[in-house]
């Protein structure tokens, strides 16, 4: 399974358009195309509805987001399994706001290191609609918002 493929699915799923996660994914609108194309032919079914409006799941790509989520998730967890440092036994990946780092984003991880020492910590500082993707996908367990992005479902 190329992760790619599943991120390309994910983007045009959470934004309902091929374009906007072309911008999404900074790649070419033709490239996510192409990247649909082959998770649907390795798949054998249609994941999306197409039109002038956009891209709509269809009952196949809906149950297939619930599975490429869990790949993902699985994904994300290994990736940053495998690369906690030796003294290390767990693992926290929190994403804060950029306007909340400075302030709440350094005290947090000064309070984590201080009650659990063999917490490898990681921090992916962001706005808020990238961090909520992250949540969805894994990459982060945690995230510091102001206002959460509400995430649209079909």
């Amino acid at each position: 399974m190329d992760i790619t493929l599943l991120r390309t699915f994910l983007a045009v799923s959470a934004t309902g358009s091929f374009a906007d996660a072309s911008q999404r994914l900074f790649v070419t609108q033709s490239a996510v195309s192409l990247r649909i194309q082959r998770l649907e032919a390795d798949l054998g079914h249609s994941l999306f509805t197409r039109s002038k409006a956009g891209a709509a799941l269809t009952p196949q790509g809906r149950e297939f987001e619930h599975y490429a989520l869990s790949i993902m998730r699985i994904w994300e967890e290994a990736r940053q399994q495998i690369a906690i440092s030796d003294g290390y036994t767990e693992s926290l990946n929190i994403g804060p706001q950029y306007s909340l780092w400075p302030r709440l984003g350094f005290r947090l991880i000064d309070e984590l290191r201080r009650r659990s020492p063999p917490l490898s910590l990681r921090a992916e500082v962001g706005m808020a609609d990238r961090l909520t993707r992250f949540l969805v996908e894994g990459v982060i367990q945690a995230a510091l918002l102001f206002t959460p992005v509400l995430r649209r479902t079909n």
